[in-house]
């Protein structure tokens, strides 16, 4: 059995490299950047497709073969739409817990600066000019 700090293990109970994590942190970053690059590549490419009309179609092809280019077109935009989307969550898990781990230490210091309240403060000037509201589910019948 290893001894030592603990810290992230493989499947297999050894402790893994130190630095592990922080290295496929930021691999995922960069496969999320490249990814989303690229596909945002094929965004621009479909969006300039459908500006300027440019399927591949001609005037003596059938309206069945067109409306099948106009198929094609589409799934391509939202083939790469959907990968935009799981690149764009992929760095979002890759960049969250650094984000986090930066805040701590801002949370914690607000946190011991500001003494907490005795009871909360109602919302707004209104609500603090209403009587208290009634005990033990006894309503309060208006005159």
């Amino acid at each position: 059995m290893a001894t030592g700090a603990p810290g992230p293990r493989s499947q297999q109970g050894v402790p893994a490299p130190f630095g592990t994590r922080g290295r496929e942190r930021s691999f995922q970053v960069v496969v999320a950047v490249l990814g989303a690059t690229v596909v945002l590549s094929g965004i621009g490419e479909f969006v300039w497709r459908v500006m300027r009309n440019g399927l591949d179609w001609h005037p003596e092809q059938s309206a069945r073969d067109y409306y099948l280019e106009i198929g094609r077109a589409y799934s391509q935009g939202f083939a790469a739409g959907f990968f935009l989307c799981f690149f764009l969550v992929l760095l979002a898990l890759a960049v969250a817990p650094r984000w986090r781990a930066r805040q701590r230490p801002r949370d914690s210091a607000r946190a011991m600066r500001r003494p907490a309240r005795a009871e909360p403060r109602p919302a707004n000037r209104a609500q603090r000019s209403l009587p208290p509201p009634p005990r033990s589910g006894v309503r309060a019948v208006p005159d």
